[in-house]
């Protein structure tokens, strides 16, 4: 039974098996295991090893639910199917999780990881983000990659001796944690890695017996032949990249414009005129008389008003189909400009 399991579900010893990296990401179906796989892995090294873990969500929302009854939905899935787990017993207690009657970790949400500042995390070797890619009908707050590289700061520091799992259903090319980490999905199912900063990517393509199973569900059998059988059956995101660029023609810059978050785009204009192009802004100490924002309250030494002129010209830009984007998360924080975010 349980060889049978494997094979239908998702199975991370590939994943694992880069030892350079602390930092492993899965990104996969909804349903194929990615978060079982991660429980699993913290309750059986705390159970054998003394390790403990910190399971991390976006919001508070998000971390009452899973507490909800005890952590009972945190709790049964491993519990129930893994034969090495009978006879234990866990329970969530406030911040708290418990197995068999000891503090084995913490559930924390990244958005409010200053509330545990100051706090020492030492003994925590796992940390896991749950869901750290918001699903499209999802809205969260604020700068997601700052708010998250905080919370490993705050619960790692110096140490180096932990290691990080992240998991999601969605993918979005331009993630702003994504981005943060280096990491360019840019061919389908398989590995991406960051080896500089220690992070490796399995974009991982349902088993066969699990897009059987999928298929012949009732679910699956309302998905099919509609436009949401791609990604609910096969785990396949269709995407238009036609809009991204490769290299860029000799240029001139233009500017640089900030939205409210004060993330940045440089857009620069092709010397023939046929073409614009817009990137992130890496040298952020260069240009200075080039940067621009529209909110008065943004304005500093470095950085001018400029008015709605030019907000219009760069909405014209895009309207014109002559603007290309060096990456996904590039031309999201381009679009949070014309929008006036």
């Amino acid at each position: 039974m349980e060889k049978l399991k494997e094979k239908i579900y998702y199975c991370w010893n590939r994943l694992l098996s880069f030892c350079w990296a602390f930092c492993f990401i899965i990104i996969g179906a909804r349903g194929f295991g990615k978060t079982y796989r991660c429980k699993k892995h913290v309750v059986k090294d705390f159970l054998y090893n003394d390790a403990k873990f910190i399971w991390l969500r976006d919001t508070d929302a998000a971390i009452e639910e899973l507490s909800a009854n005890d952590g009972k939905a945190f709790f049964d899935d491993i519990f129930t199917n893994e034969e090495r787990f009978k006879g234990v017993t866990g329970k969530i207690e406030g911040r708290n999780i418990i197995i068999n009657g000891k503090q084995a970790g913490l559930i924390m949400p990244v958005r409010s990881f200053h509330k545990y500042k100051g706090n020492s995390f030492e003994s925590y070797t796992n940390i896991v983000f749950d869901e750290f890619i918001p699903e499209n009908q999802q809205q969260y707050i604020g700068d997601r990659a700052l708010q998250f590289i905080n919370t490993i700061s705050t619960i790692g520091r110096t140490r180096k001796n932990f290691r990080v799992f992240m998991t999601a259903n969605a993918i979005d090319k331009g993630d702003p944690i994504l981005e943060m980490l280096g990491l360019n999905i840019n061919k389908g199912f398989g590995y991406y890695t960051n080896k500089k900063k220690g992070v490796v990517l399995h974009y991982a393509e349902n088993s066969a017996e699990f897009n059987k199973k999928n298929i012949e569900s009732n679910a699956g059998r309302l998905a099919s032949d509609t436009k949401y059988s791609a990604n609910l059956l096969n785990n396949e995101f269709a995407v238009n990249d036609s809009f991204l660029f490769t290299k860029r023609k000799p240029c001139d810059i233009i500017g640089i414009y900030y939205n409210k978050l004060n993330e940045a785009v440089r857009i620069y204009r092709a010397k023939d005129g046929s073409e614009y192009y817009a990137c992130k802004d890496l040298s952020t100490m260069g240009y200075n008389y080039l940067r621009y924002v529209f909110d008065v309250s943004q304005v500093t030494e470095d950085k001018q008003l400029v008015g709605r002129d030019v907000l219009q010209f760069l909405t014209d830009l895009m309207a014109s189909k002559m603007l290309l984007f060096e990456s996904r998360y590039v031309q999201k924080v381009f679009l949070s400009i014309v929008k006036g975010g």
